[in-house]
């Protein structure tokens, strides 16, 4: 290493050339950039501006492929574009990478149900429900599922289920307001 003097003898060192090689300062500046699109991304989606959302959640991706929610987050945009195939693969990736992620099981649920896919439907949604039993809207959608495979039975119970979990959900936020 190469040391430096000043005119009273007092030494220095050239720390320019070791910050530049440093990892933990190179992955501070990736986690800060991280979050910065990541923030971009949900005021981008809180606008309507979904392709806009869609391209800054991707390259956040770049930075974390292997993030649950911000897979969770792009299919979230990609179903709200129509891109339904897209959106199940990006939701398949958050529960691979994250098997108690219930947000991303009802969601692949949900997109399976919009395409009739009934079983795939039915699995990802108990699953959910496995997870976040009393998650409302896994048990609606649940009930919509069972009622179009002709199962009004089972499919009443989770009818009941949504309402008496929407019920309950609704009176701790007005409780929280």
């Amino acid at each position: 290493r190469e040391r430096m003097l000043d005119q009273n003898g007092q030494l220095y060192f050239d720390f320019g050339s070791a910050l530049d090689n440093d990892p933990a300062v190179f992955a501070d500046a990736v986690e800060a950039g991280f979050h910065d699109l990541c923030d971009q991304a949900l005021t981008f989606e809180d606008e309507g501006q979904l392709d806009a959302a869609l391209e800054t959640y991707r390259r956040a991706l770049q930075l974390k492929p292997e993030h649950p929610t911000l897979h969770f987050d792009v299919g979230n945009v990609l179903y709200q574009l129509g891109q339904l195939e897209v959106a199940i693969e990006h939701f398949r990736s958050a529960v691979g990478l994250d098997g108690e992620f219930a947000g991303a099981w009802h969601n692949l649920g949900s997109v399976h149900a919009q395409q009739g896919k009934w079983q795939q439907a039915e699995e990802a949604l108990r699953q959910a429900l496995s997870l976040a039993p009393s998650y409302a809207d896994s048990h609606y959608m649940l009930a919509t599922v069972l009622n179009a495979q002709g199962r009004q039975r089972e499919a009443a119970q989770h009818q009941h289920a949504y309402h008496y979990h929407a019920k309950a959900e609704a009176l701790l936020a007005s409780r929280q307001q």
